[in-house]
């Protein structure tokens, strides 16, 4: 799925999401991403800070299942 906002700023963002399971592979941080974690469904909902990115994370689980 895919959320779209302004930011704190007023920039417009673009935030995809993708189902996915880790196979392989390695992560490099840089300037648009420094982090990549692995989470299930519901300890992705309780770590999001905007409800739109919750919602869609709750809506992805469910289509889904």
């Amino acid at each position: 799925g895919t959320v779209r906002y302004r930011d704190r700023r007023g920039r417009p963002k673009l935030v995809r999401y993708f189902l996915m399971r880790p196979l392989d592979g390695a992560f490099a941080p840089g300037h648009e991403v420094d982090e990549l974690r692995w989470l299930e469904p519901a300890e992705a909902v309780r770590t999001l800070s905007y409800p739109h990115d919750r919602d869609l994370v709750e809506r992805a689980t469910a289509a889904a299942r």
